[in-house]
């Protein structure tokens, strides 16, 4: 059996595409008819699939089948055509990370099976945490399955910081309350301080934080804009926090999609007080708060702070 097929992640968690492939060459060509929504995957695309039902001797002959892979995936005329189109750039990226989704559940497959080395360790921690399908506690369990005398090398130590860090956990019953003042500019530059901007009334405040520039930043919140006559905005309020350095794109950004619920910029980008506070380095990132500001969940997904709303109510 063929499992973690990267075209099979994609069916079912972002994206139909369409291309031609051709008999005598690795290049397809984008149907500017069809819309990367509509289309359907032919078998011509089992050439793009990772096979995990292969053996593998050792992390080189891996690492080829995999490169070769990618190669195969990323640089096509295809990818090329959906990068270059505005209205599909999106999905090209986003189809791209699925690729890397799909490529760490295949290495997490190997790790459990070839020698436990440096090597292996290293990869291990170096698994995409977007791969949420495999869980912290799942890596962690395969760590601890390595010598002693490599969990405790620098290589190991390492690895396991790495794994630590992405756990949803460390903010779980953090309270806000110490960035009541901290300011926060909307799209005509007018400050808002972050405590008036969550203090809504309602029993929960999900803070959506992202970017113009985030490619799966922008998917997300267009598919939770489509959740709207779906949502109790009665008990549920939405706050966008957007680290654009460029005022001018931000403000376009948001005026162009024209979401229903308010974002605002931080300064600082990354090194934003509050980002630092909440210790995560890349973007998406969402959180779920109660009445008094604490935190209930954090996700990548906004999606899965959705399903926690749901079984709370």
């Amino acid at each position: 059996m063929k499992e973690f097929k990267m075209i099979a992640v994609v069916m079912v968690t972002l994206v139909f595409i369409s291309c031609k492939s051709s008999s005598n060459s690795e290049t397809h060509a984008l149907n500017k008819t069809d819309t990367i929504d509509n289309a359907r995957i032919s078998n011509s695309h089992e050439e793009y699939f990772l096979d995990s039902s292969l053996n593998f001797e050792n992390w080189d002959s891996l690492k080829s089948y995999v490169k070769k892979k990618e190669r195969t995936f990323y640089f096509t005329k295809f990818f090329d055509d959906l990068e270059l189109n505005s209205d599909h750039s999106d999905s090209a990226k986003i189809l791209k990370k699925e690729f890397g989704i799909a490529r760490a559940h295949f290495y997490f497959k190997f790790i459990k099976k070839l020698p436990k080395t440096n090597l292996s360790v290293s990869h291990l921690g170096t698994l995409s945490p977007y791969a949420t399908n495999i869980t912290t506690q799942e890596r962690r369990e395969v760590y601890n399955t390595f010598p002693a005398e490599i969990r405790n090398n620098d290589i190991g130590k390492k690895a396991l910081i790495t794994i630590n860090t992405y756990t949803y956990e460390k903010n779980i019953g953090k309270k806000l309350s110490d960035f009541n003042t901290l300011n926060t500019w909307d799209i005509t530059e007018n400050i808002h301080q972050l405590g008036s901007i969550i203090n809504s009334g309602k029993r929960y405040t999900i803070l959506v934080f992202g970017a113009s520039w985030c490619s799966p930043c922008r998917v997300q919140e267009r598919g939770l804009k489509k959740m709207q006559h779906k949502l109790d905005t009665s008990n549920i309020a939405i706050v966008g926090l957007s680290v654009d350095a460029d005022k001018t794109k931000f403000a376009n950004y948001v005026k162009d999609e024209d979401f229903f619920w308010d974002t605002y910029r931080l300064d600082d980008r990354m090194e934003n007080p509050l980002v630092k506070f909440l210790g995560f380095s890349g973007i998406p990132r969402n959180f779920l708060l109660d009445s008094n500001h604490s935190i209930l969940k954090e996700d990548l997904d906004v999606f899965e702070i959705l399903k926690v709303i749901g079984k709370k109510s």
